[in-house]
């Protein structure tokens, strides 16, 4: 286990419940998808997972990871913060007091994995969205953190895109990593996810392997790979 949240409770300010009673345990080296419609708490889970939740919000319970956490957030040009792409890779690592040396070894290194040597010396300014998003990932990735949380990571990419972060996302999964992943349009990563956790209203209401929960995630007007939705109208016609 490399992180876990006890009876995890959150509200906001004014008395608004966004979490209550959490219970979950993350596995090391694991996927694990964050399900539900918006507003059922994904994000909140994520940045309490992160310790990134707003001061003044009202936390009980506890939740903690091991080890380092990197956050990709779902708008990615919330955590570009600096003019050009090698200096915002570099961002990080020098708020970690790495040696200069190692700095330059890190962006080489995920630079290179991620065949993004033409954006290295680009204006963050006059990225496109998907280029924005590729250096927020890259910009976590050279922290070399134990547990990666992405919030909504396909949200704002359109099609092609989209393909590209999926694809970074299983490369990750087969290097090992452990995976927190909110999503609401779950079809593009289910087939990656080793376990899916089911909000609604705050509260977890289901948990497994994804094969395991289909009606569910379906009842929760989740949508799913066309061929998922063929098994259960399958297997509803049977059983009338």
């Amino acid at each position: 286990m490399i992180g876990e949240a006890r009876s995890l409770t959150v509200k906001t300010p004014e008395g608004k419940t966004l979490l209550e009673d959490i219970n979950l345990e993350v596995k090391e080296g694991e996927t694990l998808l964050i399900c539900g419609k918006p507003g059922s708490g994904k994000t909140t889970l994520c940045k309490a997972f992160k310790g990134i939740l707003p001061e003044n919000f009202e936390i009980s319970g506890s939740v903690k990871i091991e080890g380092k956490s990197g956050f990709l957030f779902q708008s990615p040009e919330k955590q570009i913060v600096r003019e050009k792409v090698i200096g915002d890779l570099a961002f990080g690592l020098e708020n970690e007091g790495t040696p200069p040396e190692e700095i330059k070894k890190r962006i080489e290194k995920y630079i290179e994995k991620s065949n993004s040597k033409k954006l290295l010396f680009r204006k963050t300014k006059n990225l496109s969205s998907g280029e924005m998003a590729k250096v927020a990932l890259i910009g976590v990735l050279v922290t070399e953190p134990d547990v990666l949380i992405l919030d909504e990571p396909l949200s704002m990419l359109d099609a092609s895109n989209k393909k590209r972060m999926i694809n970074q996302i299983e490369k990750i999964k087969d290097a090992g990593k452990t995976l927190i992943i909110s999503i609401h349009k779950i079809k593009d990563l289910l087939s990656t996810a080793d376990r899916t956790v089911i909000l609604k209203d705050g509260k977890i209401k289901n948990e497994g392997k994804p094969e395991e929960l289909l009606s569910d995630l379906r009842s929760e007007g989740l949508r799913l790979p066309f061929e998922l939705e063929l098994k259960l109208e399958s297997e509803k016609s049977d059983s009338n």
